[in-house]
């Protein structure tokens, strides 16, 4: 028999030079990962260094803080107290004088009233007396005034009289009541006041000083009475008594009303003119004593030393400061994603969970940076808050592995930003451990809470533990103890305690955010999902009982299974219970579902069985996004087939074609789209899949049998290739068959079978049955 030659094709193939391996250097500029890497780290090194030189430039003394050790200048500098300059303004602004001024519309008024009064030299005295008599007018008075109107009756001496009589009347500096009182205070020579007078022209800076003593009130008679008896000596002796009454009827308002405006103008140009002189402070000089509370003035020292020595240093150690911080940040970057290459693969492939954690650790940055500046008393908890939820969510979103590394270096980055001593970064560091231990997995809401109130304790506990190392706990001298252990309380403990409880609250409230924007399911979803009121699984019950009662059974082999090689028995539980909701649409075509009725397939092709069969993968996963299921469940419904063969389509297909004497049927063509199984709960429920289905097809299922099954189907998966895109490994796999095992042999035990009569029972004197068996239930003969 000759041999075949072979293809021009296949001779190329066989022709083609064995590649060179490449550079190990020219592999890793090829790998999309490691670019994403250095991008992200390059991003949280420049954004980083920014926000950090910002967190630096910050002032963060406070009143009241206290010093572990005394504080000295380490330059010269000059500063002005603002309190010694506010004293001196508001010293100057008391030393001006309150400004009045004449009070116009009262003048205007009486000016009118005065001028009506003219009339009594036209009236008979009855008349007047009618009018005027309430102003206790006499007689003499019209005579008076008509000598004055003469005979042509021409009013000019009479209304010159009348204004020669205002300007007399407010020279009389009569004041609001109870205006006197207060200018005068508790002082024993109080300061004048300057008067507007009311011929002073408007806008001019005519000013009188009168002194308190030459002024009235409004409310004291009988000096008014007095002063107007002067006022009225230009007047004819007749008028005096009645212009008297006349005027004191008017004088319900003041002479002089205060002018706030020029008042408030006088003593600012006072506050302005006030000289400001500031304090030198040398090299070497003593700016705050340790273990003393601080004072506003300190603290403005301090700030303004700092100042001072960072201004001036020279610009090339300006510069080599920022380098520095620049290659600090540059190494934690580096540090951090080099880690995430290593050993988080899930977000070494997916460059939008590498945003996702770029982004999360800079906003932790610099939330930590406006807090601490916003209230620097607060430094602590500033610190304390993004680290745990940074550390919490990464546990929730990830492992505890990788949240405690994470955290750890996101420590280093806020040591960098708020220049933290190194017991800080200790308590910080317990948070971050205490945080991610407790968080394996999170069922109760009220869980996240709890890990609050559990760390705030840690840390503070820690913070004592720390606290000598920073600052003595027993003051010398006369200085109390009291108050140091009050500001550790104060300014350390409870800022740490408050944050780390907010946090817990915080994060409880933001998990649905962390779950979208990490592409997570956590273990409070998987409950929410398992609950049978369910819409989907509701509607799997009602449309293939079958189905779901196959998912029930799944479910319970599935979750024992992963629980015996440490992974999410939860996870495997709920993904279970959806994997074969695509069956909805066709059920009767599905064995499990069509009760002892004819099967549906027998009038079909087995490439159109094939059809449907393989379909209820793709219609669950379009139900599944219909549904809003999260992804990780949509994985599920997609690879619990994997790439296995339909086998009993493919051998009907087989045995049709040999009939018709065509070629045999591609095995590729009965095979599931997949994909393959990515993680280890994935990979338990496709093993779990094919040996329920199978073990509800046997006979006899002793536990010999069904241990032999399970071996069986394991080894046919494993060698079929379906567990390669998972880390399942072979002692994963012998694990997971003896679970399975177990769970079988507890679902198909043995059950001891009632006698068909108990007439021998009878016969001996006693019941062949034994006590408490249970009867035989029928057991399922169909397969999935």
């Amino acid at each position: 028999m000759s041999t075949p030659k072979a293809s021009p094709a296949r001779r190329r193939e066989l022709r083609r030079p064995v590649p060179r391996r490449r550079s190990p250097w020219r592999e890793a500029l090829r790998d999309r990962s490691l670019f994403w890497a250095a991008a992200f780290a390059t991003i949280l090194t420049v954004v980083g260094a920014v926000v950090a030189g910002f967190g630096q430039s910050s002032d963060r003394h406070f009143p009241g803080q206290i010093l572990g050790e005394p504080a000295f200048a380490r330059v010269d500098f000059s500063l002005v107290n603002p309190s010694e300059v506010d004293f001196e303004k508001q010293r100057a602004r008391r030393a001006q004088p309150e400004v009045y001024a004449a009070n116009r519309d009262l003048a205007q008024r009486l000016r009118l009233t005065l001028n009506e009064a003219g009339e009594l030299a036209f009236l008979d005295d009855a008349t007047a007396a009618e009018r005027f008599g309430v102003y206790g007018f006499d007689p003499a008075a019209r005579v008076a005034v008509a000598r004055l109107y003469g005979a042509d009756g021409n009013p000019s001496e009479w209304t010159a009289r009348v204004d020669a009589f205002l300007k007399e009347l407010f020279q009389v500096y009569i004041l609001p009541e109870g205006d006197l009182a207060r200018l005068r205070g508790d002082a024993p020579s109080p300061p004048p006041i300057e008067v507007i007078p009311l011929d002073a022209p408007a806008g001019a800076e005519q000013r009188l000083t009168v002194q308190l003593s030459a002024c009235i009130e409004v409310g004291d008679l009988t000096r008014i009475r007095d002063e107007l008896g002067f006022a009225t000596l230009n007047l004819p002796s007749g008028t005096q008594e009645f212009v008297t009454q006349l005027v004191i009827a008017q004088l319900t308002r003041p002479l002089y009303l205060p002018d706030t405006a020029n008042t408030r103008a006088l003593r600012a140009a006072a506050a302005a003119a006030v000289e400001v002189r500031p304090s030198q402070h040398d090299r070497g000089e003593l700016l705050a004593e340790a273990l003393v509370p601080l004072t506003p003035v300190e603290v403005r020292l301090l700030d303004e030393e700092r100042l001072a020595f960072q201004n001036a240093r020279p610009q090339l150690a300006r510069l080599v400061d920022r380098g520095g911080l620049f290659a600090s940040m540059a190494l934690v970057a580096v540090g951090l994603w080099v880690y995430v290459v290593s050993y988080a693969p899930r977000i070494r492939r997916n460059p939008m969970r590498g945003a996702a954690l770029t982004g999360l650790l800079l906003l932790c940055q610099l939330a930590a940076v406006l807090a601490a500046a916003i209230w620097p008393s607060f430094t602590y908890g500033a610190a304390t808050f993004p680290v745990l939820l940074a550390s919490m969510t990464l546990a929730i979103a990830y492992d505890q592995r990788f949240a405690i590394a994470v955290g750890a270096l996101l420590v280093l980055m806020l040591m960098l930003t708020l220049a933290l001593p190194a017991t800080t970064a200790l308590v910080m560091l317990v948070g971050v451990a205490a945080a991610a231990v407790q968080l394996r997995e999170v069922r109760r809401r009220s869980k996240i809470v709890i890990v609050g109130l559990v760390c705030a304790a840690a840390m503070s506990l820690a913070a004592l533990a720390v606290a000598p190392l920073e600052r003595p706990l027993v003051g010398s001298g006369a200085r109390p103890q009291l108050e140091i252990l009050l500001d550790l309380g104060v300014n350390v403990l409870a800022p740490i305690a408050a944050s780390a409880f907010a946090t817990g609250l915080f994060v409880q409230g933001m998990l649905p955010v962390v779950e979208r924007a990490f592409n997570i399911t956590t273990a409070m979803t998987l409950k929410e999902l398992n609950d049978a009121s369910h819409p989907l699984l509701q509607q799997l019950a009602q449309d293939a009982p079958g189905t779901y009662r196959h998912s029930l059974a799944i479910a319970d082999i599935a979750e024992s299974a992963a629980e015996a090689i440490g992974a999410d028995g939860l996870l495997c539980r709920v993904g279970a219970m959806y994997h074969d909701i695509g069956k909805m649409n066709k059920p009767d075509y599905f064995i499990e579902n069509q009760g002892g009725g004819p099967n549906r397939h027998r009038n079909l092709s087995p490439a159109m069985s094939l059809l449907i069969i393989v379909g209820h993968v793709k219609d669950g996963a379009e139900m599944a996004r219909e549904f809003g299921l999260p992804p990780v469940l949509r994985h599920f419904i997609e690879s619990h087939h994997g790439t296995t063969l339909v086998e009993y389509f493919f051998h009907a297909a087989k045995k049709q074609t040999q009939e018709q004497d065509r070629p045999d049927p591609s095995e590729f063509e009965f095979r599931y789209p997949g994909p393959k199984p990515e993680f280890k709960e994935a990979g338990i429920l496709l093993l779990c899949d094919g040996i329920e289905a199978a073990a509800r097809a046997l006979d006899d299922p002793t536990p010999i049998r069904l241990e032999q099954l399970v071996h069986s189907i394991a080894t046919k998966r494993l060698l079929d290739g379906q567990f390669d895109a998972c880390d399942l490994t072979l002692r994963d796999l012998a694990r997971v068959e003896k679970a399975v095992t177990k769970t079988l042999c507890s679902i198909y035990h043995s059950r001891i079978k009632y006698p068909a009569g108990n007439e021998a029972g009878k016969a001996n004197g006693k019941s062949t049955v034994a006590p408490g068996a249970a009867g035989t239930a029928p057991r399922s003969t169909v397969s999935a």
